[in-house]
């Protein structure tokens, strides 16, 4: 039996589909400017940073891994503290190539 050509490229675009976009939180405060934005950003980033680590053993060995993130909790509460909203319409945004990506 011969799986047609289209098959290969019908399943990526079924769950490429599904794969959600990172979100970039947009954010309004009355007077704020970019540069008061991304340093209360930063400041906010600095005290939602958590390490998050595991390991495991099994009959074959072990491993590890560590790394550290973001808790969004923390970090949208933080900026809230700051005076900055949520807004989708917002003028106050981190540059495309400085999103973080965090954890709920």
């Amino acid at each position: 039996m011969r799986v047609p050509l289209l098959f290969p490229l019908m399943v990526s675009l079924l769950f490429g589909g599904c794969a959600n976009p990172p979100q970039q939180f947009r954010y309004a405060k009355y007077g704020a400017t970019q540069e008061e934005f991304m340093k209360d950003r930063y400041a906010c980033l600095q005290e939602a940073q958590q390490r998050v680590s595991g390991a495991y053993v099994d009959a074959y060995g072990g491993g590890s891994a560590s790394r550290v993130v973001a808790n969004c909790g923390v970090w949208l509460s933080c900026m809230g503290a700051r005076g900055y909203q949520v807004d989708p319409d917002g003028n106050l945004a981190a540059p495309p190539a400085m999103i973080v990506f965090c954890q709920r």
